[in-house]
């Protein structure tokens, strides 16, 4: 199995839509966990209790093995998609997420079966040192390629990059800065674009119903399709890896100045 961070470091470029639309479009077993400090979105979205969902998995962790006990607290999507569902309020889940932090190794890497997509919503100054962010296989950053994202990200991907074992960036809608581009500055390789598509976000946050047919022309979970198929290859060790940065990130003149 393998462990997924998701998270962006500016605005609010969709992080949890992002992980619903992966989801079901993923080829295997997956779960979406919402460990966003901040607190989770997919209960009142999708009318789900908050428990089982994260608070009842770190109260049971205090007894058994935290991979072990993950399948026991997750609720069904309607199309199927599993969810690890944060509480509302920042204080609880910062508390679950506290309880969890105490367990030095979570187990993912022992773990056979599914893969999880670790939901962190909006990272804050310090970059996480919770084991589900440093001991993720791959931390994927989702930012617009527009200039006060990629500032945040250039300020900060470095530091990022010291306590994550892979690390890549996904765009969100439109930009005035190519990919190649954004990717031979900031040195982090950009994996995949995801589109603006109000429709194809509404069937992913329960403000739609999903039909067979709303879900084949939706250019959101089309671009999912690819970029799931891209992560499972990286994951597999078949994905390419970016070279050294061809330019500083001074080659974005928006950005000359950055740290």
């Amino acid at each position: 199995m393998s462990l997924i961070a998701l998270a962006s470091l500016k605005g609010s470029p969709g992080v949890t839509t992002a992980g619903v639309a992966l989801a079901a479009t993923w080829n295997g077993d997956v779960v979406v966990a919402e460990v966003d400090p901040a607190g989770g979105d997919l209960a009142a979205r999708f009318g789900l209790a908050e428990e089982p969902g994260l608070m009842s998995w770190a109260a049971a962790v205090r007894r058994s093995s935290p991979i072990e006990e993950l399948p026991r607290h997750v609720q069904e999507l309607p199309g199927g998609v599993r969810v690890l569902v944060g509480p509302a309020g920042s204080e609880q889940a910062r508390g679950a997420l506290r309880v969890l932090e105490g367990r030095a190794s979570l187990g993912f890497d022992r773990a056979p079966g599914f893969d999880v997509l670790a939901d962190w919503g909006r990272l804050g100054p310090d970059g996480p040192s919770h084991p589900l962010f440093t001991q993720a296989d791959l931390v994927l950053l989702l930012a617009r390629p527009v200039l006060a994202d990629l500032a945040h990200v250039a300020s900060r991907v470095d530091s990022l990059r010291g306590g994550a074992r892979d690390i890549a960036m996904v765009l969100v809608g439109p930009g005035p800065y190519p990919a190649r581009e954004i990717a031979a500055t900031l040195g982090a390789e950009v994996i995949g674009e995801l589109p603006l598509d109000p429709q194809g976000a509404a069937l992913c946050s329960g403000s739609a119903s999903a039909s067979g047919r709303g879900v084949a022309r939706s250019p959101l979970l089309r671009a999912a399709r690819s970029l799931a198929e891209v992560m499972q290859h990286r994951l597999a060790g078949e994905g390419e890896t970016i070279a050294e940065p061809e330019k500083s990130v001074q080659s974005i003149p928006a950005l000359e100045g950055t740290p």
